[in-house]
């Protein structure tokens, strides 16, 4: 679109306007972030624990009795060259190892989302800013709304010099 009228500087500071909407968004966002690692790191347990459970169960003489506990631990412990105990120790950081994963894997893929957004932001910034300039230059008979789109100016650029 070219931004040759009044109406078209009404519509570029509307679009500006709307840039300040998704700012404000932000803190529900952060609200997302966490649950979504929070998620992650709860699936990572509840599969860590489905799975020793499951490892139990069929290691040994199949079955939770006390005679499939003790023989599928203590297969699960010969694994790393031990007993009954490192059987324990094995089943239980599974959850603890996998809630991890599932808690990291979750934030790298928040963090990842965050530096996307970042970009496109800046990016958007960095049109206006050049959109500004060029009305700035070609309109400069506009007196007051120059004022205006002066000022927006000078927050995008601050805005692109925060965000590079």
């Amino acid at each position: 679109m070219r931004y040759e009228t009044i109406e078209d500087l009404r519509h570029a500071e509307e679009e500006l306007a709307g840039l300040d909407q998704l700012l404000d968004k932000e803190s529900d966002e952060r609200v997302v972030a966490a649950l979504s690692e929070i998620t992650g790191g709860a699936v990572g347990v509840g599969v860590g624990a489905g799975g020793g459970m499951a490892a139990v169960y069929f290691a040994g003489v199949v079955g939770f009795s006390g005679a499939g506990l003790t023989s599928g631990l203590a297969a699960i412990g010969a694994l790393i060259g031990g007993g009954m105990l490192a059987g324990i120790g094995l089943v239980v950081a599974a959850p603890v190892v996998l809630g991890g994963g599932g808690l990291l894997v979750a934030r790298h893929l928040r963090t990842k989302k965050f530096k996307e957004a970042r970009v496109k932001l800046r990016q958007h910034a960095m049109a206006r800013q050049a959109l500004l300039e060029r009305l700035i230059r070609e309109k400069g008979e506009l007196g007051e709304s120059l004022d205006k789109y002066r000022a927006q100016l000078d927050r995008l650029t601050r805005m692109i010099s925060e965000l590079g």
